[in-house]
């Protein structure tokens, strides 16, 4: 194992998750873990679930779209980023339609996977 004591991580979205797991999983592991949530009740809850699983890490109230934060993070001396937060708007845009036929550029995944040779001929 390497020397991860020295490593500082900063993990975004760190209240649930795949960022909630990941963050755990890497303080168990000794790196010094920043976990940050959005959500001041979620530093609590983090903070009692981190004492539950016996792991020591810091937590911090970050919301990723608010520029004040984000220039508080700056100081913290991180050398590891897991960007896991999403946006609202992220989460919107993902969960929006896809653009019919004829209005977007971007090819789709039968454009992608198919070629010519492959297609039956009509």
């Amino acid at each position: 194992m390497t020397d991860s004591s020295l490593k500082k991580v900063l993990i975004t979205g760190a209240g649930s998750g795949f960022g909630f797991e990941a963050a755990m999983r890497l303080a168990q592991k000794g790196f010094d873990v920043i976990a940050a949530v959005e959500i001041y009740a979620q530093v609590q809850t983090l903070k009692w679930q981190a004492a539950e699983r016996k792991v020591q890490l810091r937590v911090e109230k970050l919301d990723v779209t608010n520029e004040g934060d984000r220039h508080k993070a700056l100081d913290w001396g991180v050398e590891i980023l897991v960007n896991n937060a999403a946006s609202e708007r992220e989460v919107r845009r993902s969960m929006s339609p896809a653009p019919t036929s004829g209005t977007s550029s971007r090819s789709t995944s039968r454009d992608r996977c198919s070629s010519p040779r492959a297609s039956p001929s009509r």
